[in-house]
């Protein structure tokens, strides 16, 4: 019996490749610990010293493995270091259930905030701005499980009635939060001083009367 044809990786929502520079899937037993160590050790390096100087062999040492360990995992250094960010982002971000849209774009956007004026934000932001040879598509696969993350709170507001039925919500999670990176990134003005609930409030309402 011959095995079946190859197929090329699938792609999500808005062309984001689904897989790409990071594990299949969570392993289990020693290989969890292992995968969790050396993701603890990227991401306190991404902090202390920042993407542009942090090396392999640094991480290895400090997560206690051997590098080779690390270059089975992972296929690039910027493929490591975001998934060193997702990790970091799935254990500090929560999914606001309020009862709104309104109430939930605010919450999101406010944990988003405070996380970009606090020191870990530096790493994140360092990340979102790299610009090497392969961050492109890892760029594009951390956003994705990232808004994957959180598109229940757009999926609810469906659900319940409170927006059209073919809201995108990677599109929606993106209006909230992009005013952020931007004074983060572009602007440099500060974060602090965005008129943060008001604007989500508003993207809120004008979903609403798209009904």
């Amino acid at each position: 019996m011959s095995p079946p044809p190859h197929k090329p990786p699938s792609k999500g929502p808005a062309g984001f490749p689904e897989k790409l520079g990071v594990p299949a899937k969570r392993p289990g037993g020693r290989s969890a610990k292992v995968r969790s160590a050396v993701l603890k050790a990227v991401f306190a390096l991404l902090v202390e010293k920042g993407f542009p100087v942090f090396t392999i062999a640094e991480a290895a040492s400090r997560a206690g493995v051997h590098e080779t360990t690390i270059y089975r995992r992972w296929e690039t250094r910027t493929a490591l270091a975001l998934d060193a960010c997702l990790d970091f982002s799935d254990s500090v971000f929560s999914l606001p259930d309020k009862g709104s849209l309104a109430e939930d774009l605010a919450a999101l956007a406010s944990q988003v905030a405070a996380v970009l004026q606090s020191p870990v934000g530096k790493a994140l932001l360092d990340m979102s701005a790299a610009a090497d040879a392969h961050s492109a598509d890892a760029r594009r696969a951390f956003w994705h499980k990232r808004f994957e993350a959180v598109s229940p709170v757009v999926q609810r507001a469906i659900a319940r009635g409170e927006i059209p039925a073919d809201t995108n919500a990677f599109h929606v999670i993106e209006a909230a939060i992009a005013p952020l990176y931007f004074r983060a990134l572009v602007s440099l003005q500060p974060i602090g001083e965005w008129p943060l609930r008001e604007t989500v409030l508003r993207l809120a309402s004008s979903l609403s009367k798209c009904k």
